[in-house]
């Protein structure tokens, strides 16, 4: 058996990326969802350290750096954003095909426009 990721998601990444790009142009990006990624990975690698040393690793500046104490750079925004918006979106897209008994590529397009239809339903375009 092979699983086929839809196509609808695998291109969604170019399209998040694109709107990064749009959301740091005007200053108004939101960091919370973009780092959360970035800041489990950092608590991880914390954890790591910490415990190395606790068995008798010598810690080193370097050891640090590792942790992320300089805190995330642009790219490292990027791609915890990316995974966070890609994981949870491949999450839903396989909950939604399971639960209807769809391809996920199906399940990929019923999560895109019942997303559209919510967005104009709260527009109020017209109700359902």
């Amino acid at each position: 058996r092979v699983l086929v990721l839809p196509d609808l998601l695998c291109n969604s990444g170019g399209v998040t990326c694109s709107y990064f790009e749009w959301l740091k142009n005007l200053g108004h990006i939101s960091p919370g969802k973009l780092l959360k990624r970035w800041e489990e990975k950092k608590n991880m690698r914390l954890i790591e350290v910490i415990a190395g040393k606790l068995i008798g690793n010598e810690l080193e500046l370097s050891d640090l750096d590792k942790v992320g104490i300089r805190g995330p750079d642009e790219q490292d925004v990027v791609l915890s954003g990316l995974e966070e918006i890609l994981g949870s979106a491949y999450l839903d897209v396989r909950k939604l095909a399971k639960e209807r008994k769809i391809t996920l590529r199906m399940a990929a397009y019923v999560s895109g426009l019942e997303k559209i239809n919510e967005v104009y339903e709260n527009a109020g375009f017209y109700s359902s």
